[in-house]
Protein backbone atom coordinates (compact mmCIF):
# COMPACT_ATOMS: atom_id res chain seq x y z
CA UNK A 1 0.00 0.00 0.00
CA UNK A 2 1.38 3.26 -1.18
CA UNK A 3 1.99 6.44 1.04
CA UNK A 4 -1.01 7.91 -0.38
CA UNK A 5 -3.25 5.42 0.51
CA UNK A 6 -2.17 5.29 3.81
CA UNK A 7 -2.73 9.56 4.16
CA UNK A 8 -6.31 8.73 2.77
CA UNK A 9 -7.32 5.89 5.05
CA UNK A 10 -6.41 7.68 7.63
CA UNK A 11 -7.37 11.38 7.19
CA UNK A 12 -10.70 10.59 5.05
CA UNK A 13 -13.10 13.31 3.80
CA UNK A 14 -15.37 15.16 5.87
CA UNK A 15 -19.26 14.53 5.06
CA UNK A 16 -20.14 18.04 5.08
CA UNK A 17 -17.70 18.75 1.70
CA UNK A 18 -20.63 16.45 -0.30
CA UNK A 19 -23.36 18.78 1.27
CA UNK A 20 -21.43 22.01 -0.23
CA UNK A 21 -21.49 20.63 -3.36
CA UNK A 22 -24.80 20.11 -3.73
CA UNK A 23 -25.58 23.13 -1.94
CA UNK A 24 -23.60 25.20 -4.83
CA UNK A 25 -24.73 22.90 -7.58
CA UNK A 26 -28.76 24.14 -6.50
CA UNK A 27 -27.11 28.01 -6.27
CA UNK A 28 -25.71 27.24 -10.02
CA UNK A 29 -29.13 26.32 -10.98
CA UNK A 30 -31.06 29.02 -9.18
CA UNK A 31 -28.77 31.35 -11.08
CA UNK A 32 -29.33 29.94 -14.07
CA UNK A 33 -32.94 29.66 -14.17
CA UNK A 34 -33.19 33.29 -12.67
CA UNK A 35 -30.84 34.57 -16.21
CA UNK A 36 -32.90 32.17 -18.81
CA UNK A 37 -36.72 32.29 -17.54
CA UNK A 38 -39.48 34.52 -18.43
CA UNK A 39 -42.00 36.30 -16.06
CA UNK A 40 -45.35 37.25 -17.13
CA UNK A 41 -45.27 40.65 -14.47
CA UNK A 42 -43.52 42.44 -12.21
CA UNK A 43 -44.57 45.13 -10.06
CA UNK A 44 -42.36 47.19 -8.01
CA UNK A 45 -43.80 49.30 -4.78
CA UNK A 46 -42.24 50.70 -2.04
CA UNK A 47 -43.44 49.93 1.60
CA UNK A 48 -42.70 49.55 5.19
CA UNK A 49 -42.25 47.03 7.79
CA UNK A 50 -45.12 47.27 10.00
CA UNK A 51 -45.98 45.28 13.26
CA UNK A 52 -48.68 43.70 13.55
CA UNK A 53 -51.04 45.81 16.31
CA UNK A 54 -48.47 48.42 17.36
CA UNK A 55 -49.53 51.36 15.43
CA UNK A 56 -52.22 53.62 16.97
CA UNK A 57 -54.08 56.05 15.17
CA UNK A 58 -55.15 59.24 17.14
CA UNK A 59 -58.55 61.19 16.58
CA UNK A 60 -60.23 63.77 18.30
CA UNK A 61 -64.32 63.06 18.30
CA UNK A 62 -65.16 67.01 18.40
CA UNK A 63 -62.51 68.50 16.23
CA UNK A 64 -61.81 71.69 16.27
CA UNK A 65 -58.88 74.53 15.11
CA UNK A 66 -55.23 73.40 15.58
CA UNK A 67 -53.34 76.16 17.31
CA UNK A 68 -50.40 74.12 18.93
CA UNK A 69 -48.33 71.11 17.89
CA UNK A 70 -46.22 69.88 20.69
CA UNK A 71 -44.22 66.65 18.72
CA UNK A 72 -42.50 65.65 15.42
CA UNK A 73 -42.33 63.05 13.50
CA UNK A 74 -39.94 60.13 15.02
CA UNK A 75 -40.65 61.83 18.47
CA UNK A 76 -40.51 58.86 21.22
CA UNK A 77 -43.74 59.96 23.80
CA UNK A 78 -45.17 58.40 26.25
CA UNK A 79 -48.69 57.66 27.93
CA UNK A 80 -50.08 61.19 28.38
CA UNK A 81 -47.54 63.17 26.56
CA UNK A 82 -49.35 66.53 24.66
CA UNK A 83 -49.57 65.84 21.04
CA UNK A 84 -51.23 69.00 20.13
CA UNK A 85 -54.03 71.56 21.54
CA UNK A 86 -57.45 72.31 19.88
CA UNK A 87 -59.17 75.43 19.63
CA UNK A 88 -63.01 75.08 19.59
CA UNK A 89 -63.30 78.89 17.96
CA UNK A 90 -66.59 80.35 18.47
CA UNK A 91 -68.25 77.02 20.01
CA UNK A 92 -65.93 76.93 23.00
CA UNK A 93 -65.84 78.56 26.55
CA UNK A 94 -63.01 80.86 27.07
CA UNK A 95 -61.88 79.87 30.71
CA UNK A 96 -59.94 83.30 31.43
CA UNK A 97 -62.98 85.35 30.55
CA UNK A 98 -65.34 83.13 32.70
CA UNK A 99 -62.58 84.06 35.21
CA UNK A 100 -62.90 87.53 34.98
CA UNK A 101 -67.05 87.52 35.11
CA UNK A 102 -66.78 85.61 38.14
CA UNK A 103 -64.60 88.22 39.81
CA UNK A 104 -66.22 90.63 38.54
CA UNK A 105 -69.70 88.98 39.70
CA UNK A 106 -67.66 88.61 43.56
CA UNK A 107 -67.02 92.28 43.63
CA UNK A 108 -70.48 93.29 42.92
CA UNK A 109 -71.78 90.56 45.57
CA UNK A 110 -69.47 92.40 47.90
CA UNK A 111 -70.78 95.92 47.11
CA UNK A 112 -74.20 94.44 47.25
CA UNK A 113 -74.14 92.87 50.75
CA UNK A 114 -73.07 96.03 52.27
CA UNK A 115 -75.91 97.90 50.35
CA UNK A 116 -78.33 95.59 52.12
CA UNK A 117 -76.35 95.82 55.31
CA UNK A 118 -76.07 98.89 55.38
CA UNK A 119 -72.32 98.79 55.89
CA UNK A 120 -68.93 99.33 53.55
CA UNK A 121 -67.81 96.60 51.73
CA UNK A 122 -64.71 95.39 51.98
CA UNK A 123 -63.30 93.99 48.91
CA UNK A 124 -61.59 90.42 48.51
CA UNK A 125 -57.87 91.50 48.56
CA UNK A 126 -56.77 89.09 46.34
CA UNK A 127 -58.98 89.66 43.38
CA UNK A 128 -58.67 93.86 44.00
CA UNK A 129 -54.95 92.84 43.35
CA UNK A 130 -55.76 90.95 40.20
CA UNK A 131 -58.57 93.92 39.04
CA UNK A 132 -57.39 97.10 40.42
CA UNK A 133 -59.67 98.85 37.74
CA UNK A 134 -62.93 96.39 38.18
CA UNK A 135 -62.47 97.14 42.07
CA UNK A 136 -62.58 100.47 41.96
CA UNK A 137 -64.89 100.73 40.03
CA UNK A 138 -67.31 98.74 42.52
CA UNK A 139 -65.96 101.43 44.91
CA UNK A 140 -67.38 103.92 42.68
CA UNK A 141 -70.83 102.59 41.98
CA UNK A 142 -70.96 101.74 46.03
CA UNK A 143 -70.46 105.70 46.79
CA UNK A 144 -72.29 106.90 43.66
CA UNK A 145 -75.14 105.17 45.61
CA UNK A 146 -74.99 106.36 48.87
CA UNK A 147 -74.83 109.82 47.51
CA UNK A 148 -78.32 108.87 45.97
CA UNK A 149 -79.73 107.34 49.07
CA UNK A 150 -78.04 110.44 51.43
CA UNK A 151 -79.56 113.23 49.09
CA UNK A 152 -82.93 111.63 48.92
CA UNK A 153 -83.16 111.07 52.86
CA UNK A 154 -81.41 114.44 53.31
CA UNK A 155 -85.13 116.12 52.02
CA UNK A 156 -87.24 113.93 54.20
CA UNK A 157 -84.54 115.05 56.83
CA UNK A 158 -85.10 118.67 56.18
CA UNK A 159 -89.07 118.05 55.61
CA UNK A 160 -89.04 116.75 59.13
CA UNK A 161 -87.06 119.69 60.58
CA UNK A 162 -89.95 122.16 59.12
CA UNK A 163 -92.92 120.05 60.39
CA UNK A 164 -90.98 119.91 63.83
CA UNK A 165 -90.71 123.98 64.10
CA UNK A 166 -94.34 124.67 62.74
CA UNK A 167 -95.64 122.00 65.17
CA UNK A 168 -93.17 124.22 68.31
CA UNK A 169 -95.13 127.67 66.83
CA UNK A 170 -98.24 126.02 66.97
CA UNK A 171 -97.57 124.86 70.33
CA UNK A 172 -96.58 127.90 71.87
CA UNK A 173 -99.09 129.74 69.82
CA UNK A 174 -101.52 127.61 71.90
CA UNK A 175 -99.97 128.29 74.96
CA UNK A 176 -99.85 131.87 74.29
CA UNK A 177 -103.55 131.62 73.34
CA UNK A 178 -104.31 129.40 76.63
CA UNK A 179 -102.50 132.00 78.98
CA UNK A 180 -104.43 134.87 77.41
CA UNK A 181 -107.93 133.44 77.13
CA UNK A 182 -107.38 132.78 80.88
CA UNK A 183 -106.82 135.84 82.05
CA UNK A 184 -109.45 137.36 79.86
CA UNK A 185 -112.00 134.99 81.09
CA UNK A 186 -110.99 136.52 84.71
CA UNK A 187 -111.42 140.17 83.14
CA UNK A 188 -114.60 138.80 82.07
CA UNK A 189 -115.90 137.77 85.72
CA UNK A 190 -114.26 140.85 87.27
CA UNK A 191 -116.43 142.73 84.19
CA UNK A 192 -119.58 141.45 84.79
CA UNK A 193 -119.58 142.05 88.39
CA UNK A 194 -119.02 145.83 88.12
CA UNK A 195 -121.50 146.19 85.13
CA UNK A 196 -124.41 144.87 87.99
CA UNK A 197 -122.99 147.33 90.51
CA UNK A 198 -122.99 149.99 87.28
CA UNK A 199 -119.41 150.49 87.79
CA UNK A 200 -118.64 149.76 83.88
CA UNK A 201 -120.23 151.02 80.90
CA UNK A 202 -122.18 148.15 79.05
CA UNK A 203 -119.59 148.63 75.70
CA UNK A 204 -116.77 148.13 77.71
CA UNK A 205 -118.10 144.55 78.62
CA UNK A 206 -118.85 143.40 75.62
CA UNK A 207 -115.24 144.23 74.32
CA UNK A 208 -113.89 141.90 76.52
CA UNK A 209 -116.45 139.17 76.00
CA UNK A 210 -115.69 139.96 72.12
CA UNK A 211 -111.85 139.57 73.11
CA UNK A 212 -113.00 135.82 75.07
CA UNK A 213 -114.60 134.39 72.40
CA UNK A 214 -112.19 135.70 69.88
CA UNK A 215 -109.67 133.72 71.67
CA UNK A 216 -111.64 130.97 72.22
CA UNK A 217 -111.99 130.53 68.56
CA UNK A 218 -108.43 130.63 67.76
CA UNK A 219 -107.66 128.40 70.24
CA UNK A 220 -110.43 125.65 68.28
CA UNK A 221 -108.35 126.15 65.50
CA UNK A 222 -104.83 125.04 67.10
CA UNK A 223 -106.17 122.23 68.65
CA UNK A 224 -106.77 119.78 65.57
CA UNK A 225 -103.82 121.42 64.00
CA UNK A 226 -101.35 120.16 66.06
CA UNK A 227 -101.89 116.49 65.48
CA UNK A 228 -102.38 117.05 61.74
CA UNK A 229 -98.64 118.50 61.90
CA UNK A 230 -97.50 115.36 64.22
CA UNK A 231 -99.42 112.93 61.78
CA UNK A 232 -97.38 114.97 58.94
CA UNK A 233 -93.93 114.44 60.63
CA UNK A 234 -94.76 110.94 60.88
CA UNK A 235 -95.64 110.43 57.50
CA UNK A 236 -92.24 112.11 56.56
CA UNK A 237 -90.40 109.68 59.21
CA UNK A 238 -92.25 107.06 57.29
CA UNK A 239 -91.58 107.83 53.73
CA UNK A 240 -87.71 108.23 54.64
CA UNK A 241 -87.65 104.83 56.53
CA UNK A 242 -89.45 103.77 53.15
CA UNK A 243 -87.02 105.03 50.93
CA UNK A 244 -84.06 103.08 52.96
CA UNK A 245 -85.94 99.78 52.75
CA UNK A 246 -86.35 100.54 49.29
CA UNK A 247 -82.84 100.90 48.92
CA UNK A 248 -81.74 97.98 50.68
CA UNK A 249 -84.57 95.65 49.42
CA UNK A 250 -83.41 96.52 45.75
CA UNK A 251 -79.58 95.92 47.02
CA UNK A 252 -80.56 92.46 48.06
CA UNK A 253 -83.18 91.45 44.88
CA UNK A 254 -79.32 92.30 42.89
CA UNK A 255 -77.60 90.50 45.36
CA UNK A 256 -79.69 87.25 44.98
CA UNK A 257 -79.29 87.89 41.00
CA UNK A 258 -75.53 88.14 41.21
CA UNK A 259 -75.88 85.11 43.42
CA UNK A 260 -77.29 83.01 40.56
CA UNK A 261 -74.97 84.54 37.78
CA UNK A 262 -71.56 83.49 40.15
CA UNK A 263 -73.53 80.00 40.27
CA UNK A 264 -74.10 79.78 36.21
CA UNK A 265 -70.59 81.04 36.09
CA UNK A 266 -69.09 78.56 38.18
CA UNK A 267 -70.82 75.56 36.38
CA UNK A 268 -69.29 77.22 33.05
CA UNK A 269 -65.81 77.45 34.47
CA UNK A 270 -66.32 73.85 35.34
CA UNK A 271 -67.14 73.19 31.88
CA UNK A 272 -64.26 75.43 30.07
CA UNK A 273 -61.47 73.16 32.70
CA UNK A 274 -63.34 69.88 31.64
CA UNK A 275 -63.10 71.54 27.56
CA UNK A 276 -59.26 72.37 27.71
CA UNK A 277 -58.83 68.86 28.86
CA UNK A 278 -60.78 67.73 25.91
CA UNK A 279 -59.18 69.98 23.46
CA UNK A 280 -55.50 68.92 24.85
CA UNK A 281 -55.18 65.75 22.73
CA UNK A 282 -52.62 63.25 24.59
CA UNK A 283 -50.43 59.96 23.63
CA UNK A 284 -52.29 57.38 24.52
CA UNK A 285 -49.35 54.68 24.31
CA UNK A 286 -45.62 54.53 24.92
CA UNK A 287 -43.96 54.80 21.75
CA UNK A 288 -42.57 57.14 18.46
CA UNK A 289 -44.56 59.21 16.32
CA UNK A 290 -44.35 57.97 13.14
CA UNK A 291 -46.85 60.54 10.97
CA UNK A 292 -48.60 64.11 11.57
CA UNK A 293 -51.41 64.67 9.39
CA UNK A 294 -51.25 68.48 10.06
CA UNK A 295 -48.10 70.45 9.45
CA UNK A 296 -48.89 74.13 9.67
CA UNK A 297 -51.22 75.65 12.64
CA UNK A 298 -55.00 77.22 12.19
CA UNK A 299 -56.29 74.22 10.34
CA UNK A 300 -58.95 72.29 10.83
CA UNK A 301 -59.18 69.41 12.47
CA UNK A 302 -62.17 67.50 11.42
CA UNK A 303 -63.98 65.19 14.21
CA UNK A 304 -62.71 61.54 14.05
CA UNK A 305 -60.49 62.95 11.32
CA UNK A 306 -57.30 60.06 11.84
CA UNK A 307 -54.24 62.90 12.06
CA UNK A 308 -51.96 61.01 14.18
CA UNK A 309 -50.19 57.77 14.36
CA UNK A 310 -48.00 56.33 16.98
CA UNK A 311 -45.82 53.20 17.12
CA UNK A 312 -45.91 51.28 20.64
CA UNK A 313 -41.86 51.65 21.67
CA UNK A 314 -40.11 48.27 22.07
CA UNK A 315 -42.06 46.16 19.95
CA UNK A 316 -40.95 46.16 16.57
Amino acid sequence: MSRLDNLVRTHPFASWRMAAWLVALLLGLAIGWANYARLDEVAIASAEVVPQGQVKVIQHLEGGILSKIHVQEGQKVKIGDPLAQLDLGATGLDRNQILIQIDGLTLRRTRLSAEAAGMKPVFPRNIATRHPDLTDSERKSFQSRERQLASALAVYKTQTHQRQLELKELIARRNSIRDNLKLARERLVMSTDLLQKKLISGMEHLTLKSEVQTLEGQLAQLVPAMPKMRAAIREVAERSQQVTLSFRRTAAEELGETELALARNRELLIRAADQVKRTLVKSPINGIVKTCGFTPLAVWWAPATPSWKSCRRGKV
